[in-house]
């Protein structure tokens, strides 16, 4: 997820499809009331990826183009998070 609001370094396990983003609008800005005819009813919510409570994080995150990693070693996932990231995630090259 990109956002100013995002939680860094987050693994969410909730499923989601396109159609959660959807789903998101609707709780957000119609009250939580359902386009008709849409699957967003049962799509699964992204509210667990942002904090809204905490100040907005505004600092510009860039990535190398040669090799893909962030150029700020802020922006880079601490040994903590990939130590307890899910296998498939540690697998896969980081927590990024």
């Amino acid at each position: 997820m990109i956002s100013p609001y995002a939680k860094q370094n987050f693994v969410d396990h909730t499923i989601t499809d396109q159609s959660s983003i959807v789903r998101f609008i609707e709780d957000n800005w119609l009250n939580g009331q359902r386009i008709a005819g849409s699957f967003d009813a049962i799509a699964g919510p992204l509210d667990n990826l942002f904090n809204f409570d905490a100040a907005a994080n505004t600092a510009p995150f860039t990535l190398s183009e040669s090799s893909g990693e962030p150029t700020s070693p802020g922006q880079s996932a601490t040994p903590h998070d990939t130590l307890h990231a899910p296998h498939w995630l540690r697998t896969a090259g980081g927590t990024r």
